[in-house]
């Protein structure tokens, strides 16, 4: 039962996956209004804190305001993409923190984990679609990044995977142009 359960849940999260990428791809951004990432944050915030609890992970967020223009649905997407990959990646016992700030004309978004990374000469090629880092342990599709980077560049962001601000991990940080005034 516990296997036909894990296969259940994977079958459904490759389907929600299948259907963001659509969304992604060919729907027009709605009116894109101004949003903040903050927000955005806290409200994803509600369904990942049990999650986390759950998995014996440190779930934390240091939020800032974040003023930006985009569609929040879409966006709250690409965060439940990149806590999915934390939580599920950094294991057991694992810290992971989400920030949002503004860094120029840039409204800023991160999760950052502590947990084992994904190699520098890997990154780029894991935001393209099935594909996953060559010691990543699990049974994802190789999905959740390249949703978030197509979800970022509709936003006329940009998502980069970086060094965490310290120790070992790994930090994704969405970029995307901070709303006017």
């Amino acid at each position: 039962l516990r296997r036909l359960q894990t296969s259940v849940d994977r079958s459904a999260r490759l389907a929600q996956q299948m259907l963001s990428i659509a969304r992604a791809e060919s729907e027009p951004l709605e009116q894109p209004r101004p949003l903040d990432l903050r927000e955005i944050a806290a409200q994803v915030a509600e369904d990942w804190v049990p999650r986390a609890l759950d998995g014996d992970l440190d779930l934390g967020f240091e939020l800032a305001p974040a003023p930006a223009v985009g569609q929040a649905f879409l966006l709250r997407e690409l965060l439940e993409n990149l806590l999915h990959n934390s939580l599920s990646y950094a294991g057991a016992g694992a810290r992971v923190t989400v920030r949002s700030r503004c860094e120029g004309g840039e409204a800023l978004l991160e999760v950052e984990d502590n947990g084992p990374g994904i190699a520098p000469a890997e990154r780029e090629r894991v935001l393209q679609r099935f594909q996953r880092g060559a010691q990543t342990q699990g049974s994802g599709s190789g999905l959740g990044l390249a949703i978030a980077r197509d979800i970022a560049q509709r936003h006329g962001g940009v998502l980069e995977l970086l060094d965490p601000l310290q120790g070992q991990g790994l930090r994704v940080r969405l970029r995307m142009p901070r709303a006017p005034g």
